[in-house]
């Protein structure tokens, strides 16, 4: 009886470690992939770690994000990396926080990334071939004969 408790106990504690993706490769994709898609990550996490307050924050900065993006096109200043370092410590580095300080001793099972990145370069080459869309002939000559 007392066997069965702790099998019980431990199936409980099994069932409660969440299913996440790692903060840190998600900050490291955001480079390349821009902050939505790691803030989407990330609000998918918090939604993991039953946080849905944390989760809309983070869907904040997707809708965020992409207001942003859109602005950047027509901005002539580089303003991405100046957002990416805001998002990073104002919004990711709090999860990467909260899952050291609460599963530094359980861990965590660790999500694939095939899908998410697939969606990122997905998600790029329609924003590429928005951005082309909208480019003059001139500004892609530019680009494109370096």
């Amino acid at each position: 009886m007392a066997e069965d408790k702790l099998e019980s106990d431990e199936l409980d504690e099994w069932d409660s470690i969440p299913k996440l993706w790692n903060p840190h490769i998600a900050v490291l994709l955001s480079v390349f992939f821009t902050p939505i898609f790691g803030a989407w990550i990330l609000a998918k996490n918090w939604e993991a770690l039953e946080l849905p307050n944390r989760a809309k924050k983070s869907m904040i900065w997707v809708l965020f994000g992409i207001i942003f993006l859109s602005l950047n096109f027509v901005s002539p200043l580089p303003t991405g990396p100046f957002y990416l370092l805001v998002w990073y410590f104002v919004s990711a580095k709090a999860q990467a926080k909260y899952i050291k300080q609460n599963y530094a001793n359980t861990g965590y099972d660790r999500k694939t990334w095939g899908k998410p990145i697939l969606f990122g370069f997905a998600a790029f080459f329609a924003m590429v071939t928005i951005a082309s869309l909208y480019m003059t002939q001139s500004e892609q000559e530019e680009l494109f004969h370096r």
